[in-house]
């Protein structure tokens, strides 16, 4: 630690960033002419090359951790101490340094690509400047799409970032979801969120749209890190077109398109997973619990049909009116000697009974016959 008694506290902040700022130049300016550009070095080891103090390195690197500067500077602890980490995009590979086994495995990096993966431990960099698909929707409404009187709540936007070259999520992407009204010259943020390990984000609008006034509106989805924005190869809006709010907040865009909730369960109670629900045109399987969901249907009349392997068919009339709908269906187990071998012999016993008028005066006849030649 530097020591200066002569100079007043407030100098010894603006002194401290400069010192700061020259670490980090040398540490950057390291990683752009080592030999191995993008391998792991131990923190007391760039300290000795650096011959700056190791705590200073660790605190500098702390600070501007996965600041984009010619390399994503990224570190990372272990049992065996501090490590800094980075990668080269476009000039060089990534290396990825696996601690426990003291080896370093050159990560592929595809043209275009905006996350690299190693094949050995499964660690993600992210690329920034690289091509992503997004892929969300609002309430369960994929865009692109047209949206009308849509005042109902919650809102949620939900989806995932992908990387365009190898279609596989990305992980701690920065994600914005930004509104705009016509001419859609100027978009403000109204919410946003950090990606999961596989790309998913969820973001919850709820309380911004309270605040909407009735009018034409679009959504879109921006997507960076560390403050560099991605290339999206597909920009897809969702437009709302929103009315005069309701009186109730059951008076929602719900009245309109139902939620239809359906429970499969066999004679003894049991939940019957995988069975094929059918309302209308929607099809869908039910999960382990026998459930299935069912959102944005319009009202009106339907036929709800359940098929399970091993169980006779059900189809039911149901009637759609009401915002949220629970049906329950149970379905019996196919059994062939009481579906198949008992409607058989009931067949064969009405054809023997229709039939009786025609066989049964020949018969009688025969036996009369018999008795006459037996008399002579």
């Amino acid at each position: 630690m530097f020591h200066d008694v002569g100079r007043p506290p407030s100098a010894f902040n603006e002194w401290d960033q400069t010192l700061e700022e020259h670490i980090f130049k040398d540490i950057i300016n390291y990683l752009k002419n080592c030999k191995n550009k993008g391998e792991g070095i131990s923190l007391s080891k760039l300290a000795g090359i650096l011959n700056h103090s190791p705590e200073k390195i660790e605190q500098v690197v702390r600070k501007y951790n996965g600041t984009w500067i010619d390399g994503v500077l990224n570190y990372v602890e272990t049992p065996r101490g501090f490590y800094v980490v980075w990668g080269r995009v476009g000039e060089d590979p990534i290396l990825c340094l696996h601690e426990y086994l003291d080896e370093v495995y050159e990560v592929t990096v595809k043209e275009g690509a905006s996350l690299a993966i190693c094949n050995k431990c499964g660690s993600r960099y992210i690329l920034p400047g690289g091509k992503v698909e997004v892929d969300w929707s609002l309430n369960g409404i994929s865009a692109p799409e047209t949206i009308n009187e849509i005042w109902g709540e919650p809102f949620k936007v939900s989806g995932r970032v992908l990387d365009f070259a190898s279609k596989n999520g990305m992980p701690n992407v920065e994600v914005k979801v930004m509104l705009s009204r016509p001419p859609y010259w100027f978009w403000n943020c109204v919410g946003e969120g950090l990606t999961d390990y596989f790309g998913y984000f969820s973001i919850d609008l709820t309380e911004h749209f309270r605040r909407l006034q009735p009018g034409k509106y679009a959504l879109s989805i921006d997507a960076s890190f560390n403050g560099v924005e991605f290339v999206k190869v597909n920009d897809d809006w969702i437009h709302l077109n929103l009315t005069e709010r309701p009186a109730t907040p059951y008076q929602t865009r719900l009245s309109k398109s139902m939620i239809v909730d359906v429970s499969v369960r066999n004679t003894e109670g049991a939940p019957i997973k995988d069975c094929h629900v059918t309302l209308g045109s929607i099809k869908g399987l039910t999960d382990e619990y026998g459930n299935i969901q069912f959102r944005y249907v319009p009202p009106g009349c339907y036929e709800l049909q359940a098929d399970a392997p091993g169980y006779i068919p059900k189809c039911l009339k149901v009637e759609l009116n009401e915002p949220y709908q629970h049906f329950n269906i149970v379905l019996e187990r196919f059994d062939p000697l009481k579906h198949v071998v008992t409607p058989v012999l009931q067949v064969a016993g009405v054809v023997a009974f229709v039939t009786c008028p025609l066989w049964i005066p020949y018969v009688v006849s025969r036996i009369l016959d018999n008795m006459e030649h037996g008399d002579n």
